[in-house]
C-alpha cells in the first residue's frame, strides 16, 4: 500500500499510463486497431474517474472537467495513432521482439526480512540472437527526451534490468528507450498578408506543413518554403532530429549491474533499519528541490519536529498504484530461467 493525498481525483488521463496501456494492448492483440483498443480503455477509465470523483467529492464532475478529460483523451489517441503509423502494428519495437509486455515482479532483497524490489517492466524483449533486454516506453514534454548517457544510468531502468537478471538468471544485454512526445503536430499559421508562416520553431511534420501550403493556395516550390521543408524532411527521416519520437538502445554492462546490486542491498538494509528504528528516519531533499513531490508536508513535519502522524492522518488516505493492482489478485510464481518466465506469462495470458 502507499499514501495518497486526499482531495479531488485527477481529471485528466495520465498520458504515460495510457501510452503504456496502448503498447501492452498492441503486443497482446497486434491485429486489432490500436486506436480502437485504447479508446475502449479510455472509456473504462473515464467511468472509473467519474465514480471515484463522486465518491470523494460527493457530486458529479462538471462539464468543464469532462471537457478537460476528453481533451487529454484526444491527445492520447493522436499519440497512439502516430506512434503505430510510424513503427507499425505487427512488431513496433523492431529490431527487437516482445517476450511479453508489462511484466510485474516482486523480488526479495534481504534474507528473512520482508523487503522487496517491486515494479513492472514495460516490456521484456529479445534481439535477433535471442539475448534478453528491457523496453522502456516513455512520454516526454517536447524537447525533453532523455539522452542516451542519462538513460544508461537511470536508476529505474537499471532496476528493471536487475529484476530481469534475478528473475531469469540471465544478464540482459540491452535496454531500449522508446520515447514519444506529449504533443500534437500543429499546422502553420496564415499571416495577415495571407501568406503562410515560415517560422521554423513550429512543432509539426513535413506532411502537415505541405498540406497547409497547398490548402492555402501557395506553391511548395516557392523559395521561401525551401528551408522549412528541408528541415521538416530531415527531422522526419532522422530519428535523433525528430521532435515527436526518440528511440535508441544501450548496452548493459555486467559491472554496472553488480554495483547496482550492491547499492540496492545497502539501501534495503537502511530502509529496514529505519523501519525498526524510527528515530533514524530523516528527510532526503534533493538539491534541485521537491517541486514534483506530493509528500513534502510529511518531510516538513519531520524537519520541524511536528506531529507526523497527524499530518498523515489528516492529509492522506491509503492508496495503491499500478503494480500493486496488477499483483493483488495473483498467486506469486517463482521463476528461475527464461523458459519458466515465458511459460508463466503464457499461462497468465491464457487465463486472463
Amino acid at each position: 500500500m502507499s499514501l495518497k493525498k486526499k482531495g479531488a481525483p485527477h481529471v485528466k488521463y495520465y498520458i504515460g499510463t495510457a501510452f503504456h496501456k496502448a503498447c501492452e494492448l498492441n503486443a497482446l492483440y497486434p491485429y486489432s486497431d490500436p486506436v480502437e483498443l485504447i479508446d475502449d480503455w479510455l472509456d473504462s477509465e473515464k467511468r472509473d474517474i467519474d465514480t471515484t470523483y463522486k465518491k470523494q467529492i460527493g457530486t458529479f464532475m462538471s462539464d468543464d472537467e469532462f471537457k478537460l478529460l476528453d481533451e487529454s483523451g484526444e491527445l492520447v489517441k493522436s499519440l497512439v495513432s502516430r506512434y503505430f503509423h510510424k513503427y507499425g502494428q505487427d512488431n513496433p519495437i523492431k529490431p527487437f521482439k516482445y517476450v511479453a509486455p508489462e511484466v510485474s515482479f516482486k523480488i526479495p532483497l534481504l534474507q528473512d526480512r520482508p523487503v522487496y524490489l517491486v515494479g513492472t517492466i514495460d516490456g521484456v524483449g529479445i534481439d535477433e540472437h535471442g539475448a534478453l533486454g528491457v523496453v522502456e516506453h516513455k512520454t516526454f514534454s517536447p524537447g525533453r527526451a532523455k539522452k542516451a548517457e542519462d538513460f544508461e544510468h537511470d536508476p529505474q531502468t537499471m532496476g528493471y534490468e536487475y529484476a530481469l537478471w534475478r528473475l531469469t538468471g540471465v544478464m540482459p544485454t540491452w535496454a531500449m528507450y522508446d520515447g514519444v512526445a506529449k504533443a500534437i503536430p500543429v499546422a502553420p499559421k496564415v499571416l495577415r498578408n495571407g501568406k503562410l508562416s515560415v517560422d521554423k520553431s513550429i512543432t509539426t511534420t513535413y506532411k502537415i506543413y505541405m498540406d497547409a501550403i497547398l490548402a492555402n493556395g501557395e506553391d511548395p516550390a516557392d523559395p521561401r518554403f525551401g528551408s522549412v521543408l528541408e528541415t521538416l524532411a530531415f527531422q522526419d527521416q532522422v530519428e535523433s532530429a525528430n521532435p515527436f519520437f526518440t528511440r535508441y538502445h544501450v548496452s548493459i554492462k555486467r559491472r554496472a549491474m553488480e554495483t547496482f546490486e550492491n547499492n540496492l542491498l545497502a539501501q534495503a538494509r537502511d530502509m529496514w533499519q529505519a523501519r525498526e528504528n524510527p528515530e533514524r528516519r530523516y528527510p532526503h531533499r534533493p538539491w534541485q528541490g521537491c517541486g514534483d513531490c506530493d509528500y513534502r508536508d510529511v518531510c516538513d513535519a519531520i524537519q520541524y519536529q511536528e506531529d507526523v502522524d497527524d499530518v498523515v492522518y489528516s492529509g492522506y488516505t491509503v492508496g495503491t498504484y499500478g503494480t500493486l493492482e496488477s499483483l493483488k489478485d495473483l498467486t506469486p510464481q517463482t521463476v528461475t530461467d527464461v523458459e519458466t518466465l515465458k511459460s508463466a506469462i503464457a499461462a497468465r495470458r491464457s487465463n486472463a
